[in-house]
């Protein structure tokens, strides 16, 4: 299994070393030589979402429950999370266009008709 892992150099595309982070809160500075993993690379909501997986031993019904997200919401978001850490190909056109909806849909911007309208759309 190959594992993502963050941006390299953005001159030499070489890998990136972290030898300094600082916590905002209280200010303390560390230093030195390390390698920030590949999970630095997850923005805030899909770590969130990687602690309900892993806090529901992977029961993605559980995980529903935990986020407050539709089955197929949760499921996009895991395979988004792949595509990030290098896990998975990128998705094709129509299942990104697929996850957009959903959100919309579950955000309340679009009813559901909204919803089946643009699909069909993008089936033609």
């Amino acid at each position: 299994m190959k594992i993502g892992k963050i941006p390299g150099c953005p001159a030499c595309k070489s890998e990136v070393i972290v030898t300094e982070y600082t916590c905002p809160n209280c200010g303390i500075t560390v230093k030195g030589k390390f390698r920030a993993g590949p999970f630095v690379a997850l923005n805030d909501e899909q770590v969130g979402i990687v602690a309900a997986f892993l806090a529901s031993s992977g029961n993605i019904k559980q995980m529903e429950s935990r986020l407050g997200l539709s089955y197929p919401t949760v499921k996009l978001r895991l395979k988004e999370i792949n595509r990030t850490l290098g896990l998975e190909e990128e998705v094709e056109k129509g299942t990104k266009m697929i996850s957009d909806v959903i959100n919309l849909l579950e955000s309340g911007n679009i009813d559901v008709a909204e919803a089946i309208k643009q699909l069909e759309k993008e089936k033609k």
